[in-house]
């Protein structure tokens, strides 16, 4: 075979005449680069009898290479020799580029592009007296340094770091260390390490389990810490959360997560008044080079999953993992790992699998047929994780396979990971882009991941393709393909689907798509919202519009409202309604609700910013006063939004302040006004500066559990608004 070689030649052999030509030079041989594009090369033609040419010594090279450095044919024996081979080159350099990292680690940190753009939002955040907000960043992004380098830039005197797990934990003080150049910075405060009592008083930073500190509240001040940091934000809804960040008063707050869709954090955006930074998905941040790109192989699984029980909106797991531990399909699984090799050293795989048993079993198939696997689970001890981690990333070591439930899909990450094994039906979006991005950390001489989805005839098997694609629901495909803005692939990222499978992929989409019925159609989509918030069985939680927010990606809610009536009818259609909103229906109740529901794509942000202040002034009755204060107070402390009303923004331009009398006046005449009327709630009283709500909806205005009703329209209204500004 012949040495490596990268030759850019083109040699020209006429078959009339005897002027041969020979071009060198950068051009590839396409339409682009030999006319369009400014290219430098070298020309020349030779005659063919000069045998002392450049010409002919070029053309004797080639034909070497082609007669005797060749084969005629790729069989079995040649890839087996060349597999070796390459292999070997690849252990070797993967080997290499380790120990050079080690060499060449810098001390000092720098921001990746990422995070340059978050820090900046967050110090604009601060400038603009904001000091609630969160970050919504994919996996791989460095969220952790994030904070620590934020952390630094604000110069607060300590922080209180939140995490639900000690190796978190654990790694985050690290990162924080590393960022600070401070070894000692920060205290561990778990089940096992408790605070050196003695240094409370020292404003230390803490690195604390949320069970731990909930239990331990009443060792700080409430305003102890300046900066508070959730990871993982996204469980920020749970009761221990909760008591923590109602009990602290910091002067900076800032929650990280990769996907605040989660169904344990439906509502988690409200603890930082709905407000964002920073954010960019997965797809967007492998474009921009931010994350590895993949390559996504969907293998045909011959499981016939139309076996299986389904209990309404989930296979029967029983009979799933049995149905799964097949000879046929573990030799399936560790056949197609061996085919499709990582772009560099061992093989380095996460296995999803459907629960423990599954795990198990997949761990003896792949140690069976010499693939070297263990399984790790919740209750594994930090020190089997640590221990696992560094083994698969260790070129010399055997370990190329960690089995799991879900342990890795957040808070743990193994940069050099080369393949992502789905072995369970993945149906929902969410989940299936939270595994992928386990993988797509970026690593030294790590070009691309390989994603191996194992897909049968199961219930929404297109989730997969239309993911991996882009798409975030099949509502998300659906609008995109109707309007001919179909979601592009990311750069050097690679699909491949087996061809059959695409076909049966295809026509389910298309079923769905085709549906005559829109009130089909919209059941369907509310089905799938209900599976993503709430995937654990019996859970009877109702869907909020705030909901919606929170999952952009799922249809708007106008939609259903359009179709059914209202939200209290679209509920009531799937038997979602308690006895006292099923009784709300049918009075003036839901002439108020329907009345805000009107408003949800509102053109201004006023209305819905008066009615906040009426819910938080109390009563029924208003001084226009009041009402003027309130929403003067609003535009002050968020004043990144003071593009929406006018004459403050040109009164902040000139620097000068707008006055209670002004701001009376504008809104007796913009959203006051409108808000009353004949056919509205309210009447506005102009000779006595009053602001009355009709005594028909006394009674309902009044009840806590309909202010909740009213608070979940009014927040949406105003969210869907800001959010349709910035887009």
């Amino acid at each position: 075979m012949p040495p490596p070689f990268h030759i850019k030649c083109f040699i020209f052999i006429k078959n009339e005449g005897s002027d041969n030509s020979l071009i060198v030079g950068s051009s590839n041989f396409t339409h682009s680069g030999l006319l369009k594009n400014h290219e430098w090369n070298y020309f020349s033609s030779f005659d063919e009898d000069d045998k002392d040419k450049i010409f002919q010594l070029a053309n004797s090279e080639y034909n070497n290479y082609w007669e005797k450095e060749s084969i005629d044919l790729i069989n079995e024996t040649f890839l087996e020799e060349y597999g070796e081979r390459y292999r070997l080159l690849k252990a070797l350099n993967a080997n290499h580029q380790i120990e050079l990292a080690k060499i060449l680690s810098p001390k000092l940190l720098v921001a990746n592009p990422a995070q340059k753009e978050a820090l900046l939002a967050l110090k604009e955040k601060r400038a603009n007296g904001i000091y609630k907000t969160c970050i919504i960043a994919a996996t791989g992004l460095g969220k952790t340094y994030l904070a620590a380098m934020d952390f630094k830039a604000s110069n607060h005197k300590n922080i209180l770091f939140l995490s639900h797990r000690k190796s978190i934990l654990l790694k985050s003080m690290k990162s924080f260390r590393r960022t600070l150049q401070d070894e000692n910075f920060g205290q561990i405060l778990s089940g096992d390490e408790k605070v050196c009592l003695k240094s409370i008083s020292c404003n230390i930073s803490i690195f604390a389990m949320v069970l731990t500190l909930s239990n331990h509240l009443d060792l700080f001040p409430q305003d102890y810490f300046d900066y508070i940091v959730v990871d993982e934000f996204h469980h920020a809804e749970a009761d221990s959360f909760q008591k923590i960040i109602s009990y602290f008063s910091p002067k900076f707050f800032l929650g990280l997560t990769a996907t605040p869709e989660r169904m344990d954090g439906r509502n988690v955006l409200r603890l930082c008044g709905f407000d964002i930074s920073f954010e960019v998905r997965l797809h967007e941040a492998i474009e921009k080079s931010w994350l590895t790109p993949f390559q996504y192989f969907a293998i045909k699984d011959e499981t016939n999953f139309e076996q299986i029980k389904w209990n309404g909106n989930r296979y029967d797991e029983t009979e799933l993992v049995e149905l799964l531990s097949t000879n046929s399909r573990g030799q399936l699984i560790v056949n197609s790992l061996l085919r499709y090799q990582g772009s560099n050293g061992k093989i380095k795989a996460l296995a999803f699998c459907v629960n423990k048993s599954h795990a198990r079993y997949m761990t003896d198939v792949f140690n069976q047929n010499n693939i070297d696997a263990i399984y790790l689970f919740g209750e594994s001890s930090n020190q089997e994780r640590e221990d696992a981690i560094e083994n698969l990333e260790d070129e010399n070591h055997n370990l190329q396979v960690i089995c799991t439930i879900d342990i890795f899909s957040e808070g743990i990450d193994i940069p050099s990971i080369s393949h992502i094994l789905f072995l369970r039906p993945t149906e929902s979006f969410t989940v299936f882009l939270q595994q992928l991005g386990r993988g797509l950390r970026k690593s030294r001489n790590k070009e691309y991941l390989v994603a191996l989805d194992f897909i049968g005839n199961f219930k929404n098997s297109f989730v997969p393709k239309l993911a991996i694609a882009g798409y975030t629901s099949i509502q998300d495909y659906r609008e995109k393909v109707t309007s001919n803005q179909c979601s592009k692939l990311p750069s050097f990222c690679h699909v491949s689907i087996d061809l059959e499978l695409e076909k049966l992929q295809d026509s389910e989409v298309n079923n769905i798509i085709k549906r005559q019925s829109n009130r089909e159609y919209l059941e369907m989509l509310y089905i799938q919202l209900k599976k993503e918030l709430f995937p654990l069985e019996g859970d009877d939680s109702s869907i909020k519009l705030m909901d919606f927010y929170q999952n952009p990606s799922i249809h708007d809610p106008i939609c259903f409202i359009k179709e059914f009536g209202s939200w209290l009818e679209v509920k009531k259609h799937f038997n979602e309604v308690s006895l006292w909103e099923k009784e709300l229906i049918c009075n003036d109740g839901n002439k108020i609700l329907k009345h805000i529901e009107k408003s949800l794509s509102a053109q201004r942000a006023y209305k819905m910013i008066v009615l906040k202040g009426l819910l938080s002034i109390g009563g029924v009755t208003w001084d226009i006063s009041d009402i003027a204060q309130y929403f003067l107070n609003y535009y002050k402390s968020n004043s990144d939004r003071i593009d929406d009303w006018e004459q403050f923004n040109s009164a902040k331009d000139l620097g000068k302040e707008l006055s209670l009398n002004q701001t009376k006046t504008h809104i007796k005449n913009m959203p006051l006004k409108y808000l009353s009327g004949q056919n509205s709630l309210f009447d506005l009283d102009k000779k006595n500066d009053k602001f009355i709500l009709k005594s028909a909806y006394i009674e309902y205005w009044v009840q806590s559990q309909f202010v909740d009703l009213l608070q979940d329209r009014i927040d949406y209204a105003l969210m869907k608004y800001l959010h349709s500004k910035k887009g």
